[in-house]
């Protein structure tokens, strides 16, 4: 019933809002993106569990080459990015089983980019002797939202796309349904809006929700064989997407818990699942349905 309500009383604020945001497009500028010290990065968790996240963070750390990242990076951002390498090494082998050695990965709802780092070390480096080359393009239809020191998000995304890959990781403030460069080899969709709630939290209007649009025109911009990685918040979600690919007759090849404590705020994402979904060769596009 709350959420009903809840529903009725964003709606409106949302579309109002996101207009104003869209229309008036800031940019303060990139901002700089200062270091902080990695000591007792985990001191949130008991002693015991900081430990094993500690020697985590050291495997990462090597397997993924993020020295560059552990010496020029807020604490948050780098625990971030942790995570996504962490969650993204569960099923990594699942995911690099067929990558050729040039990749372009399409990431959607990419928010700020924090994570940017993360998704170019792992496709370079993940089950690959020698490193592949990689382009990554982050789409975001928010880009605009404004923070307290007045820069916007894609104030911040442009500046963690550059450190990431310059030239290599780019990001794009628009609807994912109206980018329609093709194929990419690999797309990760981190929380994808499956149903109102976390839709109208995050600020969207209501017309934005359309998860059978976004994940039929997701599909199309996949190459035959590629792959898609969604991560998502609860069970219901998973389900409901794993219902939403049977409609395409696709089924994840993988399937796994991410019960992660890298983050400050891992409590919140105890029921957190991340699903692995390959397109086959024969696919139709959201032209051709």
């Amino acid at each position: 019933m709350w959420r009903t309500l809840l529903e009725l009383w964003r709606a409106p604020f949302n579309a109002a809002s996101f207009l104003i945001r869209s229309r008036l497009r800031w940019r303060r500028g990139t901002p700089p993106l200062p270091n902080e010290p990695k000591e007792a990065l985990f001191d949130y968790l008991p002693p015991e569990q900081a430990q094993r996240c500690e020697q985590r963070e050291k495997e990462l750390r090597q397997r993924y080459r993020l020295e560059t990242l552990h010496t020029a990076s807020r604490r948050a951002d780098y625990r971030e990015n942790l995570y996504v390498l962490d969650a993204l090494a569960s099923v990594g082998d699942a995911i690099a089983a067929t990558l050729p050695e040039r990749v372009r990965v399409l990431d959607v709802g990419s928010k700020n980019f924090a994570y940017a780092y993360a998704l170019e070390r792992f496709f370079t480096w993940h089950g690959a002797a020698q490193p592949r080359t990689v382009e990554v393009d982050g789409v975001e239809i928010d880009g605009y939202g404004i923070y307290d020191n007045l820069h916007s998000r894609a104030d911040y995304a442009h500046a963690h796309a550059e450190r990431a890959g310059a030239g290599r990781v780019r990001y794009h403030v628009l609807d994912v349904l109206d980018w329609h460069r093709r194929p990419y080899e690999a797309i990760t969709w981190f929380y994808p809006f499956l149903t109102r709630y976390p839709l109208l939290v995050w600020g969207l209007p209501l017309r934005h929700y359309r998860p059978r649009a976004l994940l039929a025109h997701v599909l199309s911009l996949l190459a035959p064989n590629g792959v898609l990685v969604s991560l998502h918040q609860t069970s219901l979600e998973r389900d409901r997407m794993r219902a939403l690919l049977a409609e395409h007759d696709l089924a994840p090849t993988a399937v796994v818990p991410v019960r992660s404590r890298l983050v400050r705020h891992w409590r919140a994402g105890e029921d957190r699942w991340l699903l692995v979904t390959r397109r086959p060769a024969a696919l139709p596009t959201d032209t051709e349905r």
